[in-house]
């Protein structure tokens, strides 16, 4: 029996929403904790691992009813299909796993579930293919999973299969390439270094900035605050894997982000006076942050440190966890933005917040119970 075209389009928004859900659950959750050592948390280095660890055995650390437990596993041999079978916590084998991990497990199960036979997840059109197996693949990855798991394994190989088009593609493609295997697939990052640097507009009033492709009229194109936000990310971990990045290309878009921050300290979607969100404040900050590590430190002006100074002010005084400041959408998008101002500026408090705390306890009462 065939189901009408509307409920077909519903059922696959319904399974992109969660799968969407899950990918920034693990990332926002998990990955904020662990990565950005905003929890107390104590994690070892290989070196000392290897130490204390002998005969397989595994270190184990516990945390508290808001925060992960970090562990830290032996690497298993990249031909042993038992370890690549299925990602799970270590913490999750023994008593003291905590409601965030069993939450984060939910998360990863139901992108495990949800990843097809060709390695790819669902996406809403073939141009979004990338950006949704990517992001999938980057949530797996922050969770301590290698590069020759069977998902992984699977997902890489298929991202390596395309050449994406739109600055979104690009980016999380890039990234998560950074994340995986940086030395095996350098010539590709490079490619999308170059693909990055030759769409950034050139000139005119959104001089350093990106849209969602390449424009015909580098000049009089008009770029957005979450491609831009996008690329520069990418650029970032570009960097740090080793490709080359054109110093001009940092200087176009510092000039950019200073010229698109509001009076009061925020920015919003395009640098036009649109009101300030949540969301692309998040952005802001830590694409500013980026481009000023990228600046010459005897560069770096008070102007440019109080600018990101009143990015974080503005947040603190906007601070939410339960919907986007200035905006009724985009939520789940401004938690994941939210991570990577944590991640680029180091910042455990906002005021009295500890934004952690209280973004993970937020996000975990939202996860739907039935399939994570």
């Amino acid at each position: 029996m065939l189901m009408r075209r509307e409920n077909c389009l519903s059922y696959r928004c319904t399974l992109l929403s969660r799968a969407v859900y899950a990918v920034l659950f693990v990332l926002v959750v998990a990955v904020s904790a662990g990565l950005l050592g905003i929890a107390p948390i104590q994690v070892q280095t290989e070196a000392a691992a290897d130490a204390a660890v002998a005969d397989g055995e595994v270190t184990e650390q516990s945390g508290t009813d808001d925060e992960p437990a970090a562990t830290l596993q032996p690497k298993p041999k990249k031909d042993s299909t038992e370890e690549s079978v299925k990602i799970k916590q270590d913490a999750l084998q023994n008593e003291q796993a905590t409601p965030i991990q069993l939450a984060v497990q939910r998360g990863l199960d139901y992108l495990l579930n949800a990843q097809r036979d060709d390695g790819t997840w669902l996406a809403q059109s073939d141009s979004r293919q990338v950006g949704m197996t990517a992001l999938c693949t980057l949530a797996l990855l922050k969770t301590g999973a290698k590069p020759w798991n069977v998902h992984i394994e699977k997902a890489l190989s298929a991202l390596r299969k395309t050449e994406p088009r739109t600055t979104y593609g690009i980016a999380l493609q890039t990234i998560v390439f950074c994340a995986a295997e940086p030395k095996k697939d350098l010539a590709l990052i490079q490619r999308n270094v170059g693909l990055l640097e030759a769409s950034q507009i050139a000139d005119g009033p959104q001089r350093g900035g990106w849209t969602y492709r390449r424009p015909e009229n580098l000049v009089a194109s008009a770029g957005d605050n979450s491609n831009s936000g996008f690329a520069i990310w990418a650029l970032d971990e570009e960097a740090h894997a080793g490709a080359k990045v054109k110093q001009q290309t940092w200087d176009r878009a510092l000039s950019q982000w200073r010229k698109g921050q509001r009076p009061d300290g925020s920015w919003g979607y395009m640098n036009n006076g649109t009101d300030g969100t949540g969301s692309m404040t998040c952005t802001g900050i830590a694409s500013l942050a980026i481009c000023l590590n990228q600046k010459p430190a005897e560069k770096v002006t008070k102007e440019d440190a109080d600018a990101l100074d009143r990015g974080i002010v503005w947040l603190t005084k906007n601070f939410a966890v339960n919907q986007n400041p200035g905006s009724k959408s985009w939520t789940l998008y401004y938690l994941m933005k939210f991570r990577h101002v944590g991640e680029q500026t180091g910042v455990r408090n906002l005021g009295y917040h500890r934004w952690y705390r209280e973004l993970a306890a937020s996000l975990r009462k939202t996860q739907t119970p039935r399939d994570g």
